[in-house]
């Protein structure tokens, strides 16, 4: 009867186990199924992640020993080692990318260890990594020792071989690109991204710390001139992808990338090489996919280059494209738009609200909405001289003394209504802008000769449709559209 009832109980243990057995395995599969994984390779690491990770604990352990310097304590390279194992069990390709870049914390915390510390006679090699040489393939490697190496020369100050060895980290990704199929391609997309901003900010703080101290000579080549060509190699090998389909495409990853080229030409005042840039990522219709960050900053830079350009139409339509799809909560991206945004709406004579301005602390435009509503060019000029700083250190200077056409065709409208006659004598022009406050640049009052530029300006510029008959000084302004709409007129020529 004991006996009996001892085979019941053992019977009833192993059901139990076994139901709990099969009821994870089942949770399991369908978890991987559902994320379009390899279902039995991520098995088989998982079966293996902990009992590897505890050796490889205990191996650590003895060989610093009991009185060493991590006894205690986590070893931080324990900890990457372990988040990279992590990262290729569960197929996590942002985890990886993490694992790589030089913002993530594990950076600070590798500094500290005896693989990345100064004191060390020689950077390190992928043979320092064997613990990670039987998980993973030869590339993968390579760009963990050359992140390594790039933390090592950081943690010394030396920025050029920083950077020597980020570039090497993106040779590395170039050459593995080909090599991708699939899932692959969307699970190296975040490293891509990761490696280009990396390179791209090494770059220009080389750049930066090299003209504090010697200007750079004609013809030589620049830390900038190597990050541009490095992740340019990317762009081109993600952009002769042929075939793939759109979830698994490389071409995914350009956006990120021009998005560094468009970083490095502005921070440098070489926008005119990012023309070809933005072709490519119109061409290719890929924005859809992207990011929502990405596809924001994208449109940013295209704004900014349409602006340079002086297709105003196309900047305001790319900057509020990104205003659109900007998230509120990064509030500091949403008044970066803004600033550019306004000025350039202003061109187009559309006013932006009070409330816009407030709430994004865009002060410095208030008095300058209300001198274009009111054609006070006294107003206008005061609040211009006042926040020159801000306008120049946002790069829009230019823009806000554009600005100064829009004054004058809302002063020569207004004139135009007050003689109601579409012929108009010079002298009357002089005596509108004097009204208006207008001052030379010498601070004197207008003369004809003046007025006569302003008009033939507003001319050129297509803001108004007229003539000037030189020997009868009188303008003749067009019966009909004398006055042609402003988004017109901004659009650059063809």
């Amino acid at each position: 009867m004991k006996q009996s009832h001892g085979l019941t109980q053992f019977i009833q243990s192993f059901c139990h186990v076994f139901t709990r057995i099969a009821f994870k395995l089942l949770i399991h599969f369908l978890f991987e199924f559902s994320l379009n994984l390899k279902p039995i390779r991520s098995f088989y690491f998982s079966f293996i992640y902990e009992e590897k990770m505890a050796a490889f604990r205990r191996n650590r352990l003895g060989a610093h020993g009991s009185g060493g310097k991590f006894s205690g304590e986590v070893d931080p390279l324990d900890i990457y080692v372990q988040d990279i194992l992590s990262a290729f069990q569960q197929f996590n390709g942002d985890q990886f990318a993490d694992c790589l870049s030089l913002r993530d914390e594990h950076a600070d915390r590798l500094l500290l260890t005896s693989l990345c510390h100064s004191d060390r006679e020689s950077s390190p090699e992928p043979a320092d990594l064997l613990q990670l040489s039987d998980e993973l393939p030869t590339e993968y490697l390579n760009l963990i020792a050359c992140h390594l190496k790039c933390l090592f020369y950081l943690n010394r100050e030396d920025l050029l071989m920083a950077l020597q060895y980020q570039e090497e980290m993106s040779k590395v990704v170039a050459s593995s690109l080909p090599k991708l199929k699939n899932e692959d391609v969307s699970w190296y997309l975040s490293t891509i991204t990761v490696v280009a901003r990396d390179l791209s900010s090494l770059a220009l703080k080389v750049h930066q710390l090299q003209n504090h101290v010697v200007l750079p000579q004609e013809g030589q080549v620049t830390p900038i001139d190597r990050a541009f060509n490095s992740i340019q190699q990317l762009v081109r090998t993600c952009a002769a992808e042929k075939g793939a389909s759109e979830e698994h495409s490389k071409k995914r990853a350009l956006v990120p990338l021009v998005n560094q080229l468009f970083r490095l030409c502005f921070r440098t005042g070489r926008a005119n090489l990012c023309k070809p840039l933005v072709r490519t990522i119109d061409n290719l219709k890929i924005l859809d996919r992207c990011p929502a960050s990405q596809v924001v900053t994208y449109f940013y830079f295209a704004g900014k280059l349409a602006v340079v350009e002086g297709d105003y139409v196309l900047a305001e339509q790319k900057l509020t494209l990104a205003y659109q799809r900007c998230s509120p909560k990064f509030a500091s991206n949403m008044k970066s738009i803004l600033r550019l945004l306004v000025p350039l709406r202003l061109r187009l004579d559309i006013k932006p609200s009070a409330k816009l301005l407030t709430e994004y602390d865009l002060y410095q435009y208030q008095d300058i909405v209300r001198a274009l509503q009111s054609a006070d060019v006294t107003l206008f000029h005061q609040s211009k001289d006042r926040f020159e700083g801000d306008f120049i250190r946002w790069s829009i200077f230019y823009l806000i003394d554009n600005l100064r056409l829009v004054m004058f065709r809302h002063v020569f409208r207004k004139l135009l209504a007050a003689l109601n006659h579409h012929i108009v004598a010079i002298t009357d022009v002089t005596v509108a802008l004097k009204v208006a406050g207008y001052k030379t640049p010498v601070g004197e009052d207008p003369s004809d000769a003046d007025a006569e530029c302003i008009i033939v300006n507003l001319i050129g510029e297509d803001l108004v449709k007229a003539y000037v008959s030189w020997q009868l000084k009188k303008i003749v302004v067009a019966k009909t559209g004398a006055f042609p709409s402003l988004r017109k007129a901004s659009k650059a020529p063809e």
